[in-house]
């Protein structure tokens, strides 16, 4: 019985770190691009 509730509460909770994650990496490169698209605008 144990093995199953593993089985089933395990996975998701892998998936939404493994989302947050990836969410946090890509929203940081984006605020990295538009940091640096606008110093190359802006002569900064």
């Amino acid at each position: 019985m144990g093995q199953l509730l593993v089985m089933l509460i395990v996975p998701p909770i892998v998936g939404v770190v493994t989302y947050v994650v990836i969410r946090l990496v890509s929203k940081s490169d984006e605020d990295d691009g538009d940091k640096v698209i606008h110093e190359r605008r802006h002569g900064v």
